[in-house]
């Protein structure tokens, strides 16, 4: 998407679609599956990998498919996308600049998760009282 500027790109859904990539020396290429170089990045911090698209009509033309999403998003859309990250680690993420241009609607609320909640649980609910 050309006015999107960030995003994560699964590995796994990449290879799925019998596309291919190799990873050397800090460099991560990404190849179609007539092993034809699509992109390739760096790594940077936190062992992710700087990757740049650029809009190409070419491009178009193939079956890749690169989801995208708006750019201001709440702490729960967020929290979700970077798959049940708490809010914490989205703010450090964000404070030390990790995902470029991460951007956050910084008024809407941090709500509770309920699958998070769940996870967390340790005991079991009380059964019925016996009498």
């Amino acid at each position: 998407m050309p006015k999107n500027r960030n995003n994560l790109l699964s590995l796994g859904k990449w290879e799925t679609n019998r596309q291919s990539y190799n990873a050397c020396d800090g460099t991560l290429s990404l190849l179609t599956k007539e092993r034809k170089p699509v992109t390739k990045g760096a790594k940077i911090s936190n062992d992710l990998y700087k990757m740049t698209f650029m809009h190409a009509p070419r491009m178009l033309q193939s079956n890749h498919v690169f989801s995208t999403a708006s750019p201001l998003q709440t702490w729960k859309t967020w929290h979700r996308h970077f798959r049940h990250v708490g809010y914490s680690g989205i703010k450090a993420l964000l404070d030390n600049q990790l995902v470029e241009r991460l951007q956050i609607d910084m008024n809407s609320l941090k709500l509770g998760c309920v699958a998070c909640t769940e996870v967390k649980l340790s005991i079991a609910p009380y059964g019925p009282a016996s009498g």
